[in-house]
């Protein structure tokens, strides 16, 4: 006795076509549709293709159908594909078991994408040093749920930061000093202009007298993420060079003072 076409469909959805002789035994048997369906998820070979749903289950978390779980893999393998990459089988059960919501999956994605493709080559070196997060396990870092969405997207606009640091200024930012910017908000774009800034300003943080002191890295930082206290430092600075020398400070200083906080 074949399997009702029912059966038969839901077998090769779920990619368990291998149990067609098993169901087709069991409905010799007098087995009804919903009997088969509901021995179903108890067979070995349906627990091996959906391993979350038990383990949700066992956790009394809400788990989900075979259906949805056939869908998240189709969303977060288009995803993938769109970037060019490939994920595993084994990274889309740890996302589903975690209860990793598919928007928050394909978020996730396009991060992996946008640190391998997009990212500028500081970028990425900046990852590496700050975090260890070679290029090469870009996906498996991002795709892990142990790590939360949020700190991977601070992670990610820190290594920008401290990228746009490098390649602007030749300052390399301690994880820190990067994250202390990350903080405030400020951008990829943002750090590029900063950072630009404080190189014209470079004079200014470097000590030519007994009366002055060097302005550190710590304390640039600092004034870029709206300390005003250094910010009137160097303004100050700026004023006494400038009376000095009696001529253009050259170093950004206008009647407003200089602007405090890059990310504002």
């Amino acid at each position: 006795m074949a399997v009702s076409p029912v059966i038969a469909r839901i077998l090769n959805q779920f990619g368990l076509s291998s149990l067609i002789p098993w169901a087709s035994n069991a409905m010799i048997m007098g087995w009804s549709d919903d009997q088969l369906l509901l021995e179903l998820y108890e067979r070995p070979e349906f627990n091996n293709r959906f391993p979350a749903i038990k383990q949700l289950e066992a956790q009394g978390k809400l788990a989900p159908s075979p259906e949805q779980y056939i869908e998240y893999e189709n969303t977060l393998r288009a995803a993938g594909r769109m970037w060019g990459m490939d994920v595993t089988q084994d990274e889309i059960n740890r996302l589903i078991a975690n209860g990793v919501s598919p928007a928050e999956a394909q978020e996730r994605m396009n991060i992996v994408g946008a640190a391998t493709y997009e990212a500028a080559p500081e970028t990425r070196s900046s990852l590496e040093r700050l975090y260890g997060i070679s290029q090469g396990d870009f996906m498996h870092y991002w795709m892990d749920p142990k790590n939360t969405l949020g700190r991977l997207q601070q992670q990610f606009r820190t290594g920008q930061i401290a990228g746009a640091a490098m390649r602007t200024n030749k300052m390399q930012l301690t994880v820190q000093e990067a994250e202390r910017l990350a903080g405030t908000g400020m951008s990829e774009n943002q750090a590029v202009s900063s950072f630009g800034e404080l190189m014209k300003m470079e004079e200014l943080f470097h000590a030519l007298s007994g009366n002055e002191s060097e302005i550190s890295q710590a304390s640039q930082i600092e004034f870029l993420a709206g300390d005003t206290s250094v910010g009137k430092e160097v303004e100050k600075r700026a004023s006494e060079r400038k009376a000095e020398f009696a001529g253009g400070s050259g170093y950004g200083a206008n009647e407003e003072g200089f602007a405090v906080g890059a990310a504002s």
